[in-house]
């Protein structure tokens, strides 16, 4: 059985610049430690290596702090720009590395993580056929009741 402890895995030979890190629902750990014109790297998680599978399109020149992917797959982050500044929230599509400014958050943000989606449960129905045989027997009980309290209510006189 394989350990679960955390432990060196290997030298991914990176210096970083933000070190934002996530990892998708395929499980696969997405990094962008030069920046937000920098790389968008996978990185392996046997051996550490990191792949290049984007060019980050950013121009504020800002390092990308944290990373998180939502319950859709898609890729946000925050890109620091320094100083009193506040951070931006962005958006990365993963296979092309396009950057997308959503706007600004708070000053020095620098995670990010999303509740898990709330099921949502279906509210049973009945069918229009169903609905009329639910309405014809409620009216049916209905009259029944009505003759038994006044037997001769519904009658017509002669």
């Amino acid at each position: 059985m394989a350990s679960r402890r955390p432990g060196l895995v290997g030298d991914s030979g990176l210096s970083t610049f933000g070190s934002g890190l996530a990892a998708n629902a395929a499980n696969v750990i997405f990094f962008t430690g030069s920046g937000d014109d920098g790389a968008l790297r996978t990185i392996d998680r046997t051996t550490g290596l990191p792949t290049t599978v984007a060019t980050l399109t950013g121009t504020q020149g800002a390092s990308v702090a944290a990373l998180a992917f939502d319950a859709t797959g898609v890729l946000f982050g925050a890109a620091l720009r320094g100083g009193p500044e506040p951070a931006s929230l962005i958006t990365i599509n993963i296979a092309t590395g396009e950057v997308t400014v959503l706007g600004d958050s708070v000053v020095g943000l620098d995670a990010i993580a999303f509740d898990a989606p709330v099921p949502v449960q279906a509210i049973p129905t009945l069918s229009d056929v169903a609905f009329v045989a639910l309405a014809l027997l409620l009216a049916g009980g209905a009259l029944s009741q009505i003759r038994r309290q006044r037997p001769g209510a519904l009658r017509t006189r002669q």
